[in-house]
Order: structure tokens, then sequence, then C-alpha cells
């Protein structure tokens, strides 16, 4: 999922607005979003803003960073508002990922504190909110208000900016937050061509785990931030044995900060220290990974070609 600001990409402006109002809104109020999310394309200030979640241009997600969510702590902003995930793509963790990147954002503009409002009870405690208090609205009702503190890259990132990570060997309590997102680290490995099931992609890892292979995993305190997976293979001409990389995958809000190599370098020599001498991997032309694996010394062996016969 690419996460984007509405200002972005302006010839999506209407399908966002339609998915704000329609999820958020009422039948009186839809040129209370349109004017808000007009102007929030063109002001200089910080707030507000909304954002949009894409999976193939289509949108899959929301939020918004407000100063005020219409309640009455009008001493506490900036407000996380409006979150949705399509229900098509709920159960992968993209809320999460929305989260995390609101919170980053607030961080970028300086803010050290997050807040948001809802009704909803034991979903934001499992990323770490806090229940903070309550609000009340003008209608009288109260509501409860949950804060973080926003992301601070000098908290999660060293000098060169990349991320704090701790990677370790997989438990079987790693294993849902994985295939949560198994299908979409397939997509992004194929450069969308294979979309399975969770279903399918589950059947996937476990026949993979059944032969052995297992997961190194990178997580910064209670945060998943991504995996490795690997095994051993043997190559029937040459009567050798190899370690293998299946998959590499990295949550996208956390990509471009070192984590990739790191998870390489730790999945190497994990298979070092198994006795192999030799790393192999298989990846799709035109994925940005090839660059990484360059850089880490990986070379062409063999080259793979189609022809379509449409």
């Amino acid at each position: 999922m690419e996460i984007l600001e509405i200002s972005q990409r302006p010839e999506l402006f209407e399908k966002a607005l339609q998915v704000f109002w329609g999820e958020w809104g009422s039948e009186e109020n839809r040129a209370f979003y349109e004017d808000c999310m007009k102007h929030s394309c063109k002001t200089d200030s910080d707030l507000p803003r909304f954002y949009i979640g894409l999976q193939n241009d289509e949108i899959i997600g929301t939020y918004a960073l407000l100063r005020n969510d219409i309640n009455s702590r009008q001493d506490l902003y900036p407000w996380l508002a409006c979150l949705y995930v399509d229900p098509a793509y709920r159960g992968k963790e993209l809320g999460r990922e929305l989260l995390e990147h609101g919170l980053q954002e607030a961080s970028e503009k300086g803010y050290k504190t997050l807040y948001l409002t809802t009704d909803i009870d034991g979903y934001y405690e499992k990323y770490g909110w806090t229940h903070s208090g309550e609000a009340y609205g003008p209608g009288g009702g109260s509501i409860k208000v949950y804060a973080k503190k926003a992301v601070k890259e000098n908290s999660s990132a060293d000098k060169r900016g990349s991320l704090r990570s701790q990677i370790r060997p997989f438990t079987e309590q790693d294993l849902p937050i994985i295939l949560s997102h198994s299908s979409q680290a397939m997509s992004d490995g194929t450069l969308g061509e294979a979309r399975p099931s969770d279903e399918k992609a589950g059947l996937l890892v476990q026949s993979l785990l059944d032969k052995g292979c297992r997961y190194l995993v990178a997580e910064d305190g209670d945060v998943f931030q991504g995996w490795v997976l690997i095994g051993g293979g043997k190559d029937s001409l040459a009567d050798r044995t190899y370690g293998f990389i299946y998959e590499l995958y990295v949550l996208e809000p956390l990509r471009g900060n070192g984590l990739g190599r790191k998870l390489m370098e730790e999945a190497i020599a994990h298979l070092k220290l198994e006795g192999h001498t030799e790393v192999r991997l298989s990846v799709f032309a035109g994925n940005q990974a090839i660059q990484l694996y360059k850089k880490m010394g990986f070379t062409n062996r063999t080259l793979s070609m189609t022809c379509s016969l449409k």
C-alpha cells in the first residue's frame, strides 16, 4: 500500500472525497468534507491534511490529520481522524500501517503527541495507543480519547537514517502478522503479477515451513518491521547444497532506511553458520531490490525468459 496526501494525486480528488464523505459523512454535509479537503490542498499550514492508501491506484485506506476532531478538547492537537480500510483488504494490518504513517507525519511536522477519539475497545491498544481521557461532542455525549507519542527520527534511526531494529528467529506468535502481509509480499515480489488469496498465501508459507525454511523477523520493541525467509537447496547437476533466500519483505512505511540490507546481512550470516558456502535467490526483473542485491555481491547466475503466446 502506498500512502500519499491527496494533494499529490489531484486526479483522484473526487474519488477520495467520495470515500471520506461516504464513510464518515452524511447526506447533509458533503460540502463540509469537500471544502475542508480542497483547502487542505491549498494551504501553506501543516494542518489539515488528508491521506489515501493506494493499491494499483485503487483507494483502499484513508486517514486525516486535523487541528480538532470537533470535540471539547480544544487544548489538544493534532488529531488523527477518518481511519478507514476497505473491507476487502482488512486483516492485513493496513490499519496499523496507516496509524504508523500518521505518527511519522505528525513527528515530521514537529508534534510530540498524536490524538484520536474512538468508541472501539481493544483495537488501538494493540498498537501502543493509550486511553488518556474523555472528550465531549457538541451534542453532549462523551467519547474516549487516545494518545501516542509521535515517531521521532532520532528515536528510531541512527545518524545515517537506518532504523533501530532487533533481528531474531521467528516464533509461532509471529506467524499471524507474517501471514497477514504474505499476500502483499508476494504481490510486491512479483511486481503485481501474482496476488494470491490469503488462504493460498498461507498454504504456500506452510509448505516452505514444512520443508525446513524459517523466518528471521525485525522489530523495534513491540513494532513489527519485516522479515527474511531462508532455507536450503541442492544443485542436482553440481551435486552441492546452497543457502537460499526465499523472500525479503519490509513494511512499506519503513522502507528506505536500510532495514532490507540488515535483514539480508543477518540471513547470510545465519546461512554461513550453517555451513553454506553459497547463497542464492530469485528476483523479478525490474524489482528495485536488485540494486541492493548487487551491492551485497550477488551476480546473475541464470536468466529466466518468457514469451506470450496470446
